[in-house]
C-alpha cells in the first residue's frame, strides 16, 4: 500500500492509503473499514445512515442528491434508492456519519483537507477522495502510528476466529454425548466457558449520545447545587442600568442618577453658541467654525403660533402631533 503526504493540523504527515472496492458503495466501505476494521460491514453502515436520514427527513432533505444532482422528493424515494448497494453516497451521508458515529471524519482531496464531519473531541478518521467531484471515489487512510497496531489486531482476530471454531467443535461433541456420564458434564462446562463470547464494545449512536448527555446533566445538577450563573447570560447586559436602553422604564428618574445621567446642556460653543454637555467632545457641533449652517427660518403661520402657544388650539395641537 502506498503512502501519501497530507497537511494535517499544520503538520506534514504520511499515512498509508487503503484501497477501497469501487462498486458504488466506496463511501460506506471506507467508513466500515475505519469504524470496524473491515469493508464487509458496509451494508450495516449504509442502513444506519439511511435510516437516520429518513427519521430526520426535513433536516436532510436539501442535502440529499440523486444521480442527476437533484434533491429527492420524498423520504420513501430516498430510502428506496439509497438502500441499494450500488447507489453512491455523497455529502449528505458523510455528514450523517459524523452525527451517529463517535468519530471525527475528515476527507482529504489532493493532500488538502476538503471537508469534515463529527465532533472535534472524538478520534480522527481520515478518508481520501479522488477523481472529479461529480463522480469521485473514496479510499481510507491508515495513520503510520496505528499501522503496526492494525496488523497485530488482524492477527488477534484470526486467532480468535480459530479459537471459536475449536470451541464450537468441542461444544457440539459434548452436546451429542451429554447423557454419557458425569465426566462429560464437566467437559461440557469447560467447553462452554471456552466458547463464551467476549462482550463487545457498545455501539454509540446519536440517540445513545443524547441519553449520555441527559444522564451527565442530571448528575451534575445533583453534585453542583449552586450554579455558577445566577441568571441567563444573554439577559445579563440588559439588566444592568448602564446597558438598559432596550428596557427603558419611564417611572425611573434617570436624570437624578449619576450612573446614567449626562447632565444638562448648559455649556455653549464659543463659535456657534450651540448648547453642549459638560464632558462632550469639543468641536463636534460646528468643527471649530469650519461648518457654517444657515440660520433657521421662522415657521410660517399658523404653525408658528401653534408651536409657540400663541394660538388658542395650541394644547390640542401639541397633544396630537
Amino acid at each position: 500500500m502506498a503512502k501519501e503526504s497530507l497537511l494535517a493540523n499544520g503538520k506534514l504527515e504520511q499515512p498509508t492509503v487503503v484501497p477501497i472496492v469501487g462498486d458504488g458503495a466506496c463511501l460506506f466501505r471506507a467508513l466500515s473499514f475505519l469504524i470496524h476494521g473491515t469493508q464487509d460491514n458496509a451494508m450495516e453502515v449504509r442502513s444506519l445512515i439511511v435510516g437516520h436520514v429518513v427519521n430526520d427527513w426535513t433536516k436532510f432533505l436539501v442535502m440529499s442528491h440523486n444521480r442527476n444532482g437533484d434533491n429527492y422528493s420524498t423520504a420513501n424515494e430516498y430510502y428506496a434508492d439509497m438502500i441499494k448497494n450500488e447507489t453512491y453516497g455523497g455529502l449528505c451521508e458523510f455528514i450523517v456519519a459524523g452525527c451517529i458515529f463517535p468519530f471525527n471524519f475528515k476527507v482529504y482531496r489532493n493532500g488538502i483537507l476538503y471537508t469534515e464531519s463529527g465532533s472535534n473531541d472524538c478520534q480522527v478518521k481520515l478518508l481520501r477522495f479522488g477523481k472529479d467531484l461529480s463522480n469521485g471515489h473514496f479510499d481510507a487512510y491508515l495513520p503510520t502510528a496505528t499501522e503496526n497496531n492494525t496488523q497485530s489486531r488482524i492477527e488477534e482476530l484470526v486467532d480468535e476466529r480459530e479459537h471459536s471454531l475449536i470451541a464450537s467443535s468441542v461444544h457440539s461433541n459434548i452436546s451429542a454425548n451429554i447423557s454419557l456420564s458425569q465426566s462429560s458434564e464437566t467437559d461440557q462446562s469447560i467447553s462452554s466457558s471456552l466458547i463464551k463470547k467476549r462482550r463487545r464494545r457498545p455501539r454509540f449512536t446519536i440517540y445513545t449520545r443524547k441519553k449520555q448527555i441527559k444522564k451527565h446533566k442530571k448528575k451534575y445538577r445533583q453534585n453542583q447545587t449552586k450554579s455558577r450563573y445566577k441568571e441567563n447570560t444573554t439577559m445579563r447586559l440588559w439588566k444592568s442600568k448602564v446597558h438598559s436602553g432596550m428596557a427603558y422604564d419611564p417611572d425611573i428618574a434617570y436624570r437624578s442618577d449619576t450612573c446614567v445621567a449626562l447632565g444638562s446642556r448648559t455649556y455653549k460653543c464659543q463659535w456657534c453658541n450651540a448648547l453642549k454637555w459638560k464632558d462632550e467632545t469639543l468641536d463636534m457641533c460646528c468643527s471649530a467654525e469650519k461648518v457654517q449652517l444657515k440660520r433657521l427660518k421662522q415657521l410660517p403661520e399658523p404653525l408658528y403660533s401653534l408651536v409657540n402657544a400663541l394660538h388658542p388650539d395650541h394644547v390640542q395641537f401639541m397633544n396630537n402631533i
